[in-house]
């Protein structure tokens, strides 16, 4: 066998099978896509009116960045839109990375 002590032939690091999964599952949670809308881009439930439940949420799942698109909005300016989960998340007590959509649709 070419592996051991978790390097591999070219002295490269080798996950152990059971922590890779967590930590890849850990990866891909840190990462979350929602919308400012009713629904989002997908057509899946978004967070508007529910801004402060979902920052709370994000926070205790320990997400590092939330993508914030603009799809099925109630016609409310952005500009009045998200500051909401902005607050919301800065008040979850963790830090994540608000990363606000440009596209707006009407």
């Amino acid at each position: 066998m070419f592996i051991q002590k978790g390097l591999n032939l070219v002295f490269i690091q080798v996950p152990k099978p059971r922590f890779f999964i967590s930590s890849l599952l850990s990866q891909i949670i840190s990462l979350i896509n929602l919308d400012a809308g009713y629904k989002t881009c997908a057509g899946r439930p978004a967070s508007l009116g529910y801004e402060t439940k979902d920052a709370n949420t994000y926070a205790n799942w320990t997400v590092d960045y939330l993508k914030y698109d603009n799809c099925d909005p109630d016609g409310t300016p952005p500009e009045k839109r998200y500051p909401v989960m902005r607050d919301a998340l800065n008040a979850s007590g963790r830090p994540i990375f608000f990363s606000m959509c440009g596209m707006f649709h009407k």
